[in-house]
């Protein structure tokens, strides 16, 4: 069978994996972060949410669903890639990106939750909608946990496998860190530092494009004895 990379006929499914992830990747980022920003603008000057500004959150809102759905499309996708070396990687990780999820989506709710209270002024309803932004911010916070948590499972498989380049893992480590701290800290109360952001967003940058352009690296058994079995052979597509 003929090289894919040579011919350009075919592809193999561990490549198209690669590719899948690293979209899903850069889907989630910039969805979240749009989504973010409509959200928290409709309510900047207070939790009343005037007409104008209840599209912008349902809009926000939309974009955070996409970003969970991206989030369980990368745990799914990653799954059968990292068994083949570590089946408690593998489960390890996929059930983090399903907690992540999970909270990503109640925080979601919680911004739906701000049209209706937002929409009467009184000083009780106001009291609900500013609660109702607490546990926005709350269980992304606890989103984050997890998937620093996970991650950090994550990268120590790309790391010991040699799946990406090992000094795009440290990266991907030293930032998920990072991110797994300033969840904690946030929710007591205290504000990190926003260099502590810095590594993991080059590293959700990077990853992606090294996965769009270059794919996974497939290690040998001869380094590697514990992997269950060769990434896929070439596909025709």
């Amino acid at each position: 069978m003929r090289n894919p990379k040579t011919t350009g006929v075919g592809m193999s499914a561990v490549r198209r994996t690669a590719i899948l992830v690293g979209v899903l990747f850069l889907v989630q980022t910039a969805s979240y972060l749009a989504g973010d920003v409509l959200v928290r603008s409709a309510v900047e000057t207070g939790t009343a949410v005037s007409d104008s500004s209840a599209a912008g959150v349902r809009a926000g809102v939309f974009l955070q669903f996409v970003n969970v759905a991206a989030v369980i499309g990368i745990g799914v996708l990653m799954f059968p890639i990292l068994k083949r070396f570590s089946e408690g990687i593998a489960l390890g990780y996929t059930a983090t990106k399903i907690m992540e999820a999970a909270l990503l989506l109640v925080s979601a709710l919680f911004a739906l939750l701000i049209l209706p209270i937002g929409q009467t002024a009184t000083a009780g309803v106001e009291t609900l909608g500013a609660l109702s932004l607490e546990g926005y911010d709350l269980a992304f916070q606890l989103a984050m946990i997890a998937l620093g948590a996970g991650s950090l499972l994550f990268m120590y498989g790309l790391y010991k496998f040699r799946l990406v380049p090992r000094a795009l893992s440290v990266l991907g480590a030293v930032g998920y860190a990072g991110l797994f701290v300033s969840g904690w800290t946030s929710i007591a109360g205290w504000e990190m530092a926003a260099v502590l952001y810095v590594p993991g967003a080059l590293f959700e940058l990077a990853l992606p494009i090294w996965l769009i352009v270059k794919g996974f690296h497939e290690p040998t058994t001869d380094s590697h004895p514990e992997i269950r079995y060769r990434f896929p052979e070439t596909v025709q597509v």
